[in-house]
């Protein structure tokens, strides 16, 4: 099994570090097949 995993930088309205939003993936294929996009992003 491929795990892929990402970050993805949140910053405040001054634009300093926030912190980080981590994204996921089962495989190569970047989408969830079974889930709603909306749903999944939010």
């Amino acid at each position: 099994m491929d795990l892929y995993v990402a970050r993805q930088p949140i910053f405040s309205r001054k634009k300093e570090l926030y912190g980080y939003e981590l994204l996921f993936r089962e495989g190569i294929s970047n989408y969830f097949p079974d889930i709603d996009g909306d749903i999944a992003t939010s």
